[in-house]
């Protein structure tokens, strides 16, 4: 049971790690955007309502924790970029963030108010999503919890479909409230899964990884069946740009399971191989947080070989200079995440730093596991 328990624990670890070099890459080129703007975000949600056992936790419980373990990060973040920003404008103008620094109060202001994150925290809003999907789930699964797991199922599935309307009906709110709506369909699937404990059991049968082949090759159906009749098979939450209301339902699962399924696998190879995985799966904050900024040490790198220019650091992320070199995309996204890594790491070592980027506070004498968080 143990050894089950650890080897489970792995393929999580492997799937995040999959999931966020997914996001980054992304981000760093749009060679693969028609396959990984299917699932990438979606599989985010999935995994944490399949982590989450939101049916252990109260309403009051999953507030306080999620604004510790979300929130607070973010507007640390968002302080923290803010005064990142200041300095660099201050000894280093030619490197400035191209759209310039603002006071730290105005990016608290912003992110109280408006629900505004700085542009170079990658995806954050996804961390203000999740926020809400945690509450909509928990009211939902308190609402269902007396009746047969398939009536949260259907709710899980209603509430997408109030979502998907009231967006395409021009309902969009300024917290990300009504990505919350969509994406937490995902999230019930996890929830749902992880209940019924069906991917434990998949993962045992001699034919699970035929299932992963067509879940893969699902993907590339869904590209030709969206160019078809969807006008693409792609979501991009922050945009607001879904293709019709099945294909944004159905398409994301092919993908989920597909990493689900290569994450199994690679959890079977051994420390040798799962280790690098592993790193990368507990520092998926950290990544989401910085791999702008990562971008941005990539094209400092390439000024050393005359390939970019110190202006180009104002590009968001990868300069015309370094797009012209089809092997860049590769570079930026090692040299990101390598720095993303070393950065949270670092940070999550340092006393009270890393009580604002989510660590576990506890206080010596009063919990006997003090010591282990």
């Amino acid at each position: 049971m143990e050894q089950a328990a650890k080897q489970r624990i792995i393929w999580i670890d492997v799937y995040k790690a999959i999931c966020i070099i997914l996001v980054v890459v992304g981000h760093a080129t749009g060679l693969f955007n028609h396959y990984i703007y299917q699932f990438h975000m979606a599989a985010f949600f999935f995994i944490s309502g399949y982590t989450s056992k939101i049916w252990k936790k109260d309403l009051e419980s999953v507030v306080i924790d999620k604004a510790r373990t979300l929130l607070l990060p973010l507007l640390s973040m968002v302080v923290g970029i803010g005064c990142v920003r200041a300095i660099i404008a201050i000894f280093s103008p030619d490197i400035t963030f191209k759209d310039g620094a603002v006071s730290i109060l105005t990016c608290i202001k912003n992110f109280l108010i408006h629900g505004i994150t700085d542009p170079m925290l990658g995806a954050a809003w996804f961390l203000i999503a999740l926020f809400f999907v945690f509450i909509i789930q928990r009211l939902i699964w308190k609402a269902t919890e007396k009746a047969h797991i398939a009536v949260y199922a259907v709710a899980t599935v209603v509430v997408y479909l109030i979502g998907y309307y009231l967006q395409k009906n021009g309902y969009r709110q300024t917290f990300c409230f009504d990505m919350a709506l969509i994406g937490q369909v995902f999230f019930g699937m996890g929830v749902f899964l992880s209940k019924c404990n069906a991917l434990e059991w998949l993962r045992k049968q001699k034919w699970c990884y035929a299932i992963y082949a067509v879940a893969g090759l699902w993907m590339f159906v869904a590209k030709w069946l969206g160019g078809k009749v969807a006008g693409g098979a792609t979501v991009d939450y922050p945009s607001r740009v879904y293709p019709n209301v099945w294909m944004t339902f159905f398409v994301p699962i092919g993908g989920i399971l597909f990493v689900f399924g290569i994450s199994e696998l690679i959890g079977r190879l051994g420390p040798k191989i799962t280790k690098p995985f592993c790193v990368v799966g507990s520092s998926t904050l950290g990544v989401l947080f910085f791999h702008f900024i990562g971008f941005k040490i990539a094209t400092l790198l390439l000024c050393l070989f005359k390939i970019t220019t110190l202006q180009d650091t104002q590009a968001f992320l990868l300069p015309a200079s370094a797009q012209a070199h089809g092997w860049c995309w590769f570079f930026y996204s090692v040299v990101s995440l390598l720095f993303c890594i070393g950065v949270w790491k670092v940070l999550m070592m340092i006393p009270y730093v890393n009580i604002l980027l989510g660590k576990k506070w506890a206080l010596k004498g009063r919990d006997p596991k003090a010591k282990e968080h």
